[in-house]
């Protein structure tokens, strides 16, 4: 529904480069984006404005601003960072950081494009989750298939955030 679209939605990067060609759409107060994709041979269409991904850090452009490369498993995006004058920076990039992300997608030949060779996202907010996930618990107990034990291994809790969010974000997908 063009008319209400979700302000924000969980994606993976990879959904976003099945039509590389797509173009946003501009209703009246503001720009929406839709991707179609099938569902038991019906034709859906996902509809946002501004989009969640989260993922890994593997660059860093221009340390200063923030800006870096996002790697989510189904692909990479460049996500620009730059606050306000006035805007505290609550985030510094770092290599291997495991962060969430929501900002507005930006096509190749956008005007207002700070980056006209590529895809990115002018990032609103990013939340450091490799912080928040150590300080719940340095890890969980892991029990093994073929022992009934719980010490034999210890996972962090970033495997099972990071393994969950592919589940999520289908979740909301096929809710639809």
């Amino acid at each position: 529904n063009l008319e209400a679209p979700p302000l924000m939605r969980k994606l993976l990067i990879g959904q976003l480069f099945h039509n590389p060609d797509k173009l946003p759409i501009y209703n009246s107060i503001r720009q929406v984006w839709e991707i179609d994709f099938m569902d038991n041979d019906t034709l859906k269409t996902l509809s946002w404005c501004m989009l969640w991904l989260q993922g890994r850090i593997t660059k860093i452009y221009q340390p200063a601003n923030n800006n870096f490369m996002l790697d989510d498993g189904t692909g990479e995006l460049l996500i620009l960072y730059e606050l306000d004058k006035n805007q505290p920076v609550n985030y510094t990039a770092n290599v291997g950081d495991y962060v969430a992300v929501i900002g507005k997608l930006i096509q190749p030949d956008d005007k207002n494009s700070v980056l006209s060779s590529g895809w990115h996202v002018l990032a609103k907010s990013v939340t450091h989750l490799s912080n928040q996930m150590m300080l719940e618990d340095k890890c969980m107990p892991f029990t093994s298939p073929s022992s009934s034990s719980s010490s034999q291994k210890c996972l962090r809790n970033s495997a099972f955030y990071e393994l969950s969010w592919p589940l999520e974000v289908m979740d909301m997908t096929y809710a639809v």
